[in-house]
C-alpha cells in the first residue's frame, strides 16, 4: 500500500517547490516492491523508475502498472520498472540516469550498518545538485541480526547521509503502515534530504 506520509508530501512545496518548472520531472522509486509509490507518482504526470531485487514483486508491479496505464499517459507522466540489485548492479545508474526526486519506504532499514553507506553511495550515483529525497523507513534503534529490518536511528540518518554530501532538511517520527512484522503501524522516521555536491 501507499503510505500516508508520502502521499501527503505530494502536495507540500517544501518537496516539489525547488524543482524546475520545465522538462521531464522525474523520480525514481528504490527498492519499489510492488509499485504503489511508482503508480502514485506516474499519475500525476512524473515519469518515474522503479527499482526492485524481487522479480516476483517487479512482475506484480508491471500488472499494476498496466492497470493505471491510461490514467497515466492522460496524466503525461511514464512508469517503467527495472529488476536490479541497487548494491551490486553498477550498470542500474548508468541506465536510468539521474532524477529530480528518489523515493525511500523501507529500503534503508534492511541494510547493515556496513551496507548502508553503498547503499547511500548508490542513491549519490542517481543524484544531481538540488536531487530530493523522501524518506520513510522504521526507526530501529536496538542492533539486529538476521535478514529483517536493521538499526535505523536519528543519528544514524544524519551521519550516514551528510558523509554523503546530503543535507537533512526534515527528520521527524511518523509511523509506517502495514509493514510485515509490525502490524498496522511502526514507529518510523520521515525524512526530507537534498543532495548537495556536484556529481
Amino acid at each position: 500500500m501507499s503510505q500516508p506520509v508520502i502521499v501527503q508530501k505530494l502536495t507540500e512545496d517544501l518537496v516539489f517547490g525547488s524543482l524546475p518548472h520545465t522538462g521531464k520531472q522525474t523520480v525514481g522509486d528504490i527498492c519499489c516492491g510492488v509499485g504503489h509509490h511508482s503508480v502514485l507518482f506516474a499519475l500525476q504526470g512524473f515519469h518515474v523508475t522503479g527499482i526492485d531485487i524481487n522479480a516476483i514483486a517487479i512482475q506484480r508491479a508491471q500488472k499494476n502498472k498496466l492497470k493505471a496505464q491510461a490514467a497515466i499517459e492522460a496524466a503525461g507522466g511514464s512508469l517503467a520498472f527495472i529488476c536490479g540489485n541497487v548494491l551490486e548492479d553498477r550498470d542500474i545508474s548508468a541506465t536510468v540516469g539521474k532524477f529530480n526526486i528518489l523515493i525511500d519506504s523501507a529500503a534503508y532499514h534492511c541494510f547493515s550498518p556496513v551496507k548502508k553507506s553503498s547503499y547511500v553511495r548508490f542513491l549519490t550515483s542517481l543524484s544531481h545538485m538540488g536531487t530530493r529525497l523522501l524518506f520513510l523507513n522504521l526507526r530501529i534503534t536496538d542492533e539486529t541480526t538476521g535478514s529483517g529490518p536493521q538499526t535505523c536511528s536519528r543519528e544514524e540518518v544524519n551521519e550516514t547521509f551528510t558523509q554523503s554530501d546530503w543535507q537533512v532538511d526534515v527528520l521527524e517520527d511518523s509511523v509506517y503502515h502495514h509493514f510485515p512484522m509490525v502490524g498496522e503501524g511502526g514507529p518510523a522516521l520521515y525524512a526530507l534530504l537534498s543532495y548537495k555536491s556536484k556529481n
